[in-house]
């Protein structure tokens, strides 16, 4: 019997999963990552995870706090990204430098967000970076930067669930401005690269923060932050303060693939 998938997220459910952009929690979580030093390079076609997704990305903005990113997401409310972050309340020597960061969400609840700095590099406004990520069935993701493998994680929460891949871009304060520009984005599950079979949604969750599509493989997302209470940010209010296209399963048909879930 053929398998067939048409799932359409809804708005309903933007709120799961979105990742709560950049305390600095991961200072006392870091013995979660397991780092990884190797001068092999990597093409996507190389990443052997069940699901994987790479963009070219750039990054600019001004304020308290910008971060643009890859996320991988799943319902109920957990979710991984790796992306680039911008943040003045950051620890040295990452405060108000651009630099990698990855979210490790194992809920929405207070304590299930995990913040790792993948490398100790500092980064250039304007200049894109090859940024990929990998998810197997059990959970294990691994992040690779400039075509090198840099580290490795695990979420057990999102391990055999549908995934959702994004890009996003946010900011943290009224009135901080993010402009980002994903370029090549590709996605696969399994041995096949489905970036055609995939259609972008815009699923903006800040009035003043806008995604264009210009193709499936390019996407920019600018904007200012603004209705959000001034005692709130982008952790305390994450689901009002992004620029977000949802990749979206349309109709997807086989016989004998396995979609791991």
């Amino acid at each position: 019997m053929k398998k067939r998938l048409i799932t359409i997220l809804t708005l309903a459910t933007l709120a799961l999963g979105v990742c709560a952009p950049c305390g600095e929690a991961f200072a006392k979580k870091q013995t979660k990552a397991k780092q990884v030093k190797q001068e092999k390079t990597y093409q996507f076609e190389d990443l052997k995870e069940r699901y994987a997704m790479s963009a070219d990305i750039k990054m600019n903005g001004y304020g308290d706090g910008f971060h643009s990113k890859l996320v991988f997401v799943a319902r109920p409310e957990c979710g991984i990204s790796f992306g680039i972050q911008y943040d003045v309340d950051a620890h040295p020597p990452f405060k108000s430098n651009y630099a990698l960061l990855v979210e490790d969400i194992y809920s929405n609840q207070p304590g299930g967000q995990f913040y790792f700095r993948p490398a100790d590099v500092l980064l250039k406004p304007n200049k894109f970076y090859n940024l990929m990520m990998g998810l197997d069935n059990k959970g294990h993701f691994s992040v690779y930067f400039d075509h090198k493998k840099i580290a490795s994680y695990y979420n057990g929460q999102i391990a055999g669930k549908l995934i959702y891949p994004r890009v996003e871009g946010c900011g943290k304060h009224n009135g901080d401005i993010v402009s980002t520009e994903f370029r090549n984005v590709d996605i696969k599950i399994g041995p096949y690269d489905l970036v055609e079979l995939f259609t972008p949604h815009r699923i903006d969750t800040a009035p003043n923060i806008k995604s264009r599509i210009k193709n499936p493989s390019h996407v920019i997302i600018e904007g200012h932050l603004s209705d959000i209470l001034p005692t709130q940010d982008w952790d305390s209010a994450y689901e009002q303060v992004s620029g977000i296209v949802q990749y979206n399963f349309e109709d997807i048909e086989d016989d004998d693939f396995d979609y791991g879930f």
